[in-house]
């Protein structure tokens, strides 16, 4: 009896241990890929940005051209 309950705590402790592993890989993967989202989104950001304030420009210009001319 008492060698099962060795053999249990064995198995209990490399399951926690394999658990350990695990979540520390796939942090050590997550936050640099969250990292990454977060520039490419403040880059993404900017672009859009830039997009609207050159549709404002061209809109009005063309509003401005066809008020000189109305």
């Amino acid at each position: 009896a008492q060698a099962e309950a060795s053999q249990k705590a064995a198995l209990l402790s490399a399951g926690i241990s394999m658990a350990m592993n695990t979540t520390a890989f796939g942090l050590l993967v997550a936050i640099p890929c969250l990292i990454f989202y977060s520039i490419l989104q403040e880059r993404t950001n900017s672009i859009v940005d830039e997009i609207n304030e050159s549709v404002a420009r061209i809109y009005q210009r063309l509003v401005i051209g066809k008020e000189k001319k109305g």
